[in-house]
């Protein structure tokens, strides 16, 4: 099972550095209580679809929140991104869903280059494939770093 402090997570979204911290600590309890860091049956997972933990050094994070219209259809948008994303240095997409609405997400990442991480954050092909996936509104995106 997830860490008990993963729903107050989802909760806290004004405390940025508290947030990224407690999620960091979220997926390293419940990794190493399950092993391979997958659902296994019978059990509430709420990490949906991560990735291993890149092992090289970055330079902060970088916390996204916002709301899509379906889940299901935002999902195979922002998994076919992820080569833009490797791209421009920003790795190890973890996706935490509100148990209270699955349409509400927060997403971190590992960011090897805040500047470079800003920049592409703040360009065209974001905001186009964001559009096309159904995010809803302007997203709140914290670097920490």
């Amino acid at each position: 099972m997830a860490h008990s402090g993963c729903q107050p997570l989802m909760d806290s979204l004004g405390r940025t550095e508290e947030l990224a911290h407690r999620a960091r600590r979220c997926v390293r309890t419940s990794r190493r209580s399950s092993g391979s860091g997958s659902a296994s049956a019978g059990r509430t997972d709420t990490r949906v679809g991560t990735r291993p933990v890149n092992e090289e050094k970055s330079d902060g994070s970088d916390v996204i929140h916002h709301k899509v219209r379906d889940y299901a259809a935002w999902r195979p948008a922002y998994d076919a991104h992820e080569p833009s994303r490797a791209g421009a240095g920003i790795t190890n997409g973890r996706v935490y869903r509100k148990a209270e609405d699955s349409n509400d997400l927060v997403i971190l990442f590992d960011i090897a280059d805040v500047a470079r991480a800003r920049a592409w954050t703040a360009g065209e092909d974001l905001k186009t494939v964001m559009g096309k996936a159904g995010v809803l509104g302007a997203p709140t995106i914290h670097f920490i770093g």
